[in-house]
């Protein structure tokens, strides 16, 4: 079974769901993604899921051939400009599954969880910006820690952002860093008219791409041994359908699931921790 992002409003919500699916021995496979109408093949809606965006997939392979070393600090941004949906923001309350954190948040923390595991803890800050009095966030700043490594991780959403090309990810190592600019193409290019197959589909341009500078490490031909080297790293190009082929695949049993959904039990948490960290001024232990 997908089910669409974020499950749940609370874990325990989530863990009954998961009991469920254990007990069926069916899969439950979470979906973070965002929603869209496009013309496609089908003329219908289509669903987009983050952990296939171009600059995820490539920060995840930089990460895998340890480009930049051992990672000590990373940021994680999902940032907007006042988008005009926001002005349905009114509610001066706050209820379980309202908030930035529960909706667009959510993806940047499913990243954070997915590339660098479970924290030891939480801290979190959160603020209005949209011009109304409300305990609904939507701008948040959410600090992980973790126990068996000298990283932090931020994961962040600002909806002040005046950026032609928002700063989607800040990662520093103790071999090299990496900074990457600007949106995944495909939504825009969907929602444009392009479709899948189409030549230039998923490609990011070039003044988006992300620039690794890092030490002792192969870079396609280039070899660097002891000096920096610096460039532009061209974005992987899987594309947003491979997650249905991947959950057919995981059905089949080939793969395990495309989306674990203790990850994203562990994300429902760490959002519930957030909002009690916010309001207290404190820092919490993740405790599931």
């Amino acid at each position: 079974m997908v089910v669409e992002k974020p499950v749940a409003v609370s874990h325990q919500e989530f863990q009954k769901a998961i009991e469920a699916s254990q007990k069926s021995r069916k899969l439950l496979i979470p979906f973070q993604s965002e929603s869209h109408w496009a013309r496609c093949y089908v003329r219908a809606r289509l669903t987009k899921g983050r952990r296939y965006d171009s600059d995820m997939q490539t920060l995840q392979k930089l990460l895998e051939s340890e480009a930049m070393g051992e990672i000590t600090d990373a940021e994680i941004h999902y940032d907007l400009d006042l988008p005009s949906w926001m002005a349905g923001m009114t509610d001066p309350g706050w209820k379980p599954g309202e908030g930035m954190n529960f909706g667009i948040g959510c993806h940047s923390l499913d990243q954070a969880l997915h590339l660098f595991g479970k924290p030891k803890s939480v801290t979190a800050f959160y603020r209005t910006l949209r011009g109304v009095k409300s305990e609904t966030e939507d701008t948040f700043h959410m600090i992980l820690q973790y126990a068996d490594k000298p990283l932090i991780v931020h994961v962040k959403t600002h909806v002040v952002s005046k950026m032609r090309q928002p700063l989607k990810y800040f990662i520093r190592g103790n071999k090299g860093t990496y900074i990457k600019f600007g949106d995944d193409q495909q939504e825009h290019q969907i929602m444009s008219g392009m479709k899948y197959g189409d030549e230039g589909f998923g490609e990011e341009p070039e003044e988006i791409w992300g620039e690794l500078q890092t030490v002792d490490k192969v870079l396609d031909s280039q070899e660097n041994k002891g000096e920096y080297w610096v460039g532009k790293v061209k974005p992987e190009n899987r594309g947003i359908w491979q997650y249905y082929e991947d959950v057919y695949r995981a059905v089949r049993g080939e793969i395990g699931p495309v989306v674990k959904a203790e990850t994203s039990l562990w994300g429902i948490r760490v959002i519930e921790l957030a909002r009690e960290s916010a309001t207290k001024g404190v820092t919490l232990p993740f405790d599931l």
